[in-house]
């Protein structure tokens, strides 16, 4: 799972909780890294914060749809911003992004946005969480 935050205490608890349920991530801290790490890497789910510097969330989930409209694979984007109203929402879902965390969220909030993604496009089969 990748996971881009630019807030290092951010980072902390959303590594702190995914490596208590037994997923292993990878960290980018800024737009452009974050595509060099999908790139780079196979990863089954992205968490992505809107609002990072070098590109912002919506410029990489754009890039990454256009970049998987060529191959036969597609990657499920979790949006995460402190925008909370329900048209951040709308506008993530319509930019390509399959759902939307809102910041402060809680341990549950995250893991059953992680567990229902994963559940979707991945044999439930495979899916084990400590």
């Amino acid at each position: 799972m990748l996971v881009a935050e630019d807030n290092e205490m951010n980072m902390l608890i959303m590594r702190e909780m995914l490596s208590q349920a037994g997923l292993k991530i990878i960290e980018a801290c800024n737009g452009k890294e974050t595509l060099d790490k999908y790139h780079e890497n196979s990863v089954d789910l992205i968490l992505l914060d809107i609002h990072m510097p070098e590109m912002d969330g919506f410029e990489v989930t754009n890039s990454i749809r256009e970049f998987e409209k060529n191959i036969s694979k597609y990657t499920p984007i979790v949006a995460i911003t402190a925008d909370a109203l329900k048209t951040d929402k709308e506008k993530c879902i319509r930019a390509g992004m399959d759902d939307y965390i809102s910041k402060p969220y809680t341990n549950d909030t995250v893991m059953e946005v992680v567990i229902r993604m994963l559940a979707k496009y991945f044999d439930k089969k495979q899916i084990i969480l400590k």
